[in-house]
């Protein structure tokens, strides 16, 4: 028997797809949040690139064999790679919250996020 530390829940990638789809409704809102997310990143710019012409950008980590790709770029602070592994893949853990009833972030903005909505919204704009 494992210890009770050891115990966690198993996820699918068709829950995290309806989670997705019932938090943002359209590619709009999956946009909006990954704005918002943007902006709790102190970033000055974010770009949206949209390309229904050609396959997947040549730098993307991601590939697929279909056409059309879309791109979300911004100058934030950004995360490092133990940042995405601890706290971006766990979907109870939202370090906005802490940071709201704290502090600031470096630009003094107070963050728009909180909720860790953003990482399944993200599933509006493409296919798992």
């Amino acid at each position: 028997m494992r210890p009770e530390s050891d115990l966690q829940f198993n996820m699918k990638a068709s829950l995290i797809k309806r989670l997705g789809e019932e938090i943002a409704p359209d590619a709009v809102v999956a946009l909006a949040e990954l704005i918002k997310n943007a902006y709790d990143a102190d970033a000055s710019w974010v770009r949206i690139e949209i390309d229904t012409r050609h396959t997947a950008v040549e730098d993307s980590l991601f590939k697929n064999s279909g056409i059309g790709s879309l791109r979300v770029s911004d100058n934030g602070t950004g995360m490092s790679w133990s940042g995405v592994t601890d706290n971006w893949m766990n979907f109870s853990f939202s370090n906005k919250q802490q940071a709201k009833a704290s502090e600031l972030t470096g630009k003094k903005r107070s963050p728009v996020g909180g909720q860790g909505l953003g990482r399944l919204a993200t599933v509006r704009l493409g296919e798992l």
